[in-house]
């Protein structure tokens, strides 16, 4: 889309400044890099010093320790001439035991030993290296001197030989020489180095390595160059290649006090620096993902402002659409907010009371103008009754849901209708009607008032009468399957079939307002007639096997899968054809035969008899037959029951259907009511129906039940149990909304009217849930049974409809179907089955 130059600037103010927060952040990780890598740098140039001046102490130390214990024997050598020739014994009384000291000799200028602590060796020559005698004897000031390395051929180890000049009785020179183990010496340089990458080294001061920390003994003996004296003059540390490995390191020397001897520590730059890196790479991950987080938040930012600008095209553009539709309507129209300030109006608005134009402004309070109506209308009277005038206005605009007329005394008589929108405001549309469209308003109005009243009244007396009458048609079947005596179970079945007249008359009036009211109104949908057929027929087999009745089907030849009508008017027509049928028969049977005949445009033209053997009708009483509250005389009345609606809604039904309905009949033979009608062609029907076998009656199932009525759960609780099905109770829809994530539940029975949270609140909240949850079948269970309920229920998404009281059959019937159903299917029928 093309922004405006507004939104392009915010963006690239936006974009700017998370540019700049991340340059900053990347600098700022640099440098703090880059001064953690020196600090760690000349951390380990000191703690390197630190190894090279440890090591270069111990060895001195040794090195000193030798020196003494060489000068001691030369002394006394010099001072007792006879230990010459005392050999070994006195030789090793002169120094104490010393780990460093292999061995002590005494030997003359051609190595030849003279006398040693190690027997056995007199008049042999000492293995020195070649010319360290004459290099010793040689030496201005007497002092100890090392040679370079050489085999002891007692241990075959390493040794440097250390020895001190002196003069023996008769003036010749001698030498006084120990055997000092380099390995000796490697364990002093480094006792407890544990280091990763640190090496330290004894060398001669040409380079030729004499021992190492960690050993490295294939390097022992080689020269090292440059030497350490030429690589640091400074005694500093300095960046050079490690002395053994030869990799990246930090080298740093230090000379002993015999000057062929020089230590050197090197520490690999990998290892001195792994600490840092770890850290520097631990930064760079986390200046990564903060940049990255910023970054997103940039193109967060970007899309809000993108979506901003486009809402606020949409509600420009929008508001100008419905401005354009407010100018064109012929009423006057007003819109206040929930604080009743003036949000928008119409010019229509303004015509009809002209006297608000001064005062009418958004934001302006309704009060206000409330007020400037007063002064118009109210002109030259008391303010007492301007004010009062002002409050009956401000009193009917806070209900708003009242339609008001008022007279404005200049030929013009205004109609208000005012109501409140979802937010809490007023919509309030006025205009001009004549006396006598008043008068004719007046009277529709008070008609459907009177007719809604008769509706809500029968509607709660309905409820009211089902939810008792509920109890007591389910404990008379509970009673039923119980041990009774003859007489008791004789006044048991009297108290159910009573209960059951009265459901049936209180069912019939229901229908017979809709009718009156003109809102019984046909639900076409693609449906399956022969599913629908067969369900009343099941329904109604129980009663007929109670009276000893066959009751039969035949449809032939077979119904197409799918046809277009209202499948629950279907069933209700043929529901009280064929109980109608039953309750007049004692004896032989009833036969229900559907034949059809195929329509060109794909529809069918259904034929349905209704035959039994019952008492027949007279001829002279089938012109009022289906007249309302009419039977076929009071006799009948008084022996069947019945309030005399049945037919008379059935008539309706099927003229409502577009077809037409026949009777004929033998009076002690029996009787046929035939119905044809048409039904069109499904439009949305798959090509092949699809198949939902119920399991069979009797399944066991886990259902929850919602009901608050603690009687109502007595019952039903048992007639589940009656039935094999196990349940769980409760008393409202939160509660249910808990428990069906707390069980594995078959079923739902779900009550409408329940405190908290009602039946339909709870369905939709059911279907919200993700999963198989949102799927569990719900069944509304109540004593509504207008068909606005149900319509409520099916767009609440419940599966099934059974209407208080329930029977056994019908209960039974109705969970099986609702299983097998699941809950992509919806019943409507208050005869309990999904068709």
């Amino acid at each position: 889309m093309v922004f405006g130059r507004r939104t392009h600037k915010a963006i690239v103010v936006l974009w700017t400044a998370v540019l700049l927060f991340v340059l900053v952040v990347a600098l700022a990780s640099a440098a703090f890099v880059r001064d953690q890598a020196q600090d760690a740098h000349d951390d380990g140039a000191r703690r390197l010093a630190g190894f090279a001046g440890g090591a270069e102490a111990a060895l001195n130390r040794a090195l000193v320790s030798v020196d003494l214990r060489l000068n001691a024997a030369a002394q006394a050598v010099s001072r007792e001439p006879a230990l010459t020739t005392l050999g070994a014994a006195a030789l090793a009384s002169l120094v104490d035991r010393d780990l460093l000291v292999d061995s002590i000799t005494l030997v003359d200028a051609q190595a030849r030993v003279i006398a040693s602590s190690r027997p056995g060796i007199a008049g042999r020559l000492l293995p020195l290296p070649t010319g360290f005698p004459a290099a010793v004897l040689a030496q201005p000031v007497p002092q100890m001197m090392l040679s370079t390395p050489g085999l002891n051929v007692t241990s075959s180890g390493t040794v440097l030989h250390a020895a001190r000049p002196l003069r023996l009785a008769d003036g010749s020179p001698a030498l006084m020489v120990v055997e000092v183990p380099l390995s000796l010496l490697a364990t002093l340089m480094g006792p407890a180095v544990d280091v990763p990458g640190l090496q330290l080294t004894l060398e001669r001061d040409d380079g030729e390595l004499l021992a190492s920390v960690p050993r490295q003994d294939q390097w022992a003996g080689r020269r090292l160059v440059p030497t350490l004296a030429a690589l640091n003059a400074t005694a500093a540390p300095v960046p050079a290649p490690g002395r053994v490995d030869r990799q990246s390191a930090l080298v740093a020397s230090r000379p002993l006090l015999y000057r062929q001897l020089v230590v050197g520590a090197s520490w690999r730059l990998s290892d001195m620096l792994a600490r840092h890196h770890r850290e520097r790479n631990a930064l760079a991950v986390t200046v990564a993902l903060m940049a990255l987080f910023t970054l997103a938040a940039g193109a967060m930012g970007h899309a809000y402002i993108v979506r901003m600008t486009r809402t606020r095209s949409e509600l420009a553009a929008s508001k100008a659409v419905m401005d354009q539709a407010l100018a064109s309507i012929a009423e006057g129209f007003l819109l206040c907010d929930a604080q009743d300030h003036v949000v928008t109006w119409n010019e229509r608005y303004v015509e009809l009371f002209p006297w608000l134009r001064p005062v009418l402004t958004r934001g302006a309070p309704y009060r206000r103008l409330a007020e400037a109506g007063a002064e118009a209308v109210c002109a030259g009277q008391s303010l007492s009754v301007r004010l009062a005038w002002v409050e009956d206005r401000l009193a009917v605009h806070r209900e708003a849901n009242r339609v008001w007329e008022q007279d404005l005394g200049n030929g013009v008589f205004v109609q208000g209708i005012e109501r409140r929108t979802p937010d809490g405001g007023t919509v309030s549309v006025y205009r001009d009607v004549a006396a006598k469209e008043r008068r004719l308003e007046e009277a529709r109005r008070a008609a459907e008032q009177a007719n809604e009243a008769k509706s809500r009244f029968l509607a709660t007396m309905s409820h009211e009468i089902r939810t008792p009458l509920n109890a007591v048609l389910g404990l008379a079947s509970l009673l039923l399957e119980t041990p009774l005596s003859e007489r008791q179970r004789g006044h048991v079945e009297l108290m159910r079939v009573s209960g059951q007249n009265l459901l049936a008359v209180i069912n019939d009036i229901l229908d017979v307002t809709q009718i009156e009211s003109g809102r019984m109104k046909l639900e076409l949908i693609d449906f399956e007639p022969q599913r629908t057929i067969e369900s009343v027929v099941d329904l109604l087999r129980v009663r007929a096997h109670d009276k000893g009745l066959a009751l039969r089907l035949n449809v032939s030849p077979p119904l197409p899968p799918w046809l277009r009508g209202d499948p629950n008017r279907l069933a209700q027509l043929l529901f009280n054809l064929v109980g109608n049928a039953i309750k007049f028969t004692e004896r032989g049977g009833v036969q229900v035969s559907i034949t059809h005949v195929a329509e060109p445009d794909g529809g069918s033209a259904l034929t349905l008899e209704v035959s039994d053997t019952g008492i027949g009708i007279p001829p002279e009483a089938l012109p009022r037959l289906f007249e309302r509250f009419t039977q076929v005389d009071g006799s009948t009345r008084r022996r069947f029951g019945g309030s005399g609606l049945g037919l008379s809604i059935t008539r309706d039904i099927v003229v409502m259907m577009g077809g037409r309905i026949d009777v004929h009949s033998l009076p002690g033979q029996g009787s046929t009511f035939v119905v044809t009608l048409t039904l069109g062609a499904p439009e949305d029907a798959p090509l092949q129906a699809p198949v939902v076998v119920p399991q069979a009656l009797g399944t066991p199932r886990h259902v929850l039940v919602a009901e608050d009525n603690p009687v109502n759960q007595v019952v039903i609780q048992a007639m589940l149990e009656q039935l094999g099905h196990r349940c769980d109770m409760v008393a409202d829809g939160e509660e249910v909304l808990q428990q069906v994530h707390f069980a594995d539940y078959d079923l739902v029975l779900m009550d409408m009217q329940m405190p908290r949270l009602d039946g339909l609140a709870a369905t939709r909240a059911i279907r919200a849930l993700p999963g198989p949850l949102g799927q569990l079948p719900i069944v509304a269970m109540t004593a509504n049974a207008l068909v606005s309920d149900r319509r409520a229920c099916h767009a609440a998404g419940m599966t099934g409809f059974i209407s208080k009281p329930m029977e056994m059959e019908q209960l039974a019937l109705t969970i099986e179907r609702a299983c097998a159903q699941g809950a992509g299917a919806v019943s409507l029928s208050r005869f309990g089955t999904l068709v």
